[in-house]
C-alpha cells in the first residue's frame, strides 16, 4: 500500500460505482492523477476477475475551461468500445 493510497482510492472507487468520475485539479496535477488512477485499475485484482468477460478501458480526458479531468470506464466490444454513461 503506498502513501498516496487514501488520496487516489476513493477516486477509482467511485469511478467503478458510477463508470464516470470528475475530478477538479489544475493543469499541473491531471497527468500525475491519472497515471495514479490508471495504476489503481491495473492494481484491481477483483475489478478484473469480476469483469473477465468484458474489458473496460480507462479513459481520462482533462477539460482545460472548467479544470477538471473526467473518467470514463468503456467497455471493449469486439474492434468497437461502447461508452457507459
Amino acid at each position: 500500500m503506498s502513501h498516496n493510497d487514501p488520496v487516489y482510492r476513493p477516486i477509482w472507487e467511485a469511478i467503478k460505482r458510477r463508470d464516470k468520475c470528475e475530478v477538479a485539479c489544475g493543469p499541473q496535477d491531471w497527468q500525475r492523477i491519472k497515471r495514479a488512477i490508471r495504476k489503481k485499475k491495473y492494481e484491481d485484482e477483483a475489478f478484473k476477475i469480476m469483469n473477465s468477460d468484458d474489458q473496460f478501458r480507462l479513459y481520462a480526458v482533462y477539460d482545460e475551461k472548467r479544470e477538471v479531468l473526467v473518467f470514463k470506464l468503456v467497455a471493449k466490444i469486439g474492434v468497437m468500445d461502447k461508452v457507459l454513461v
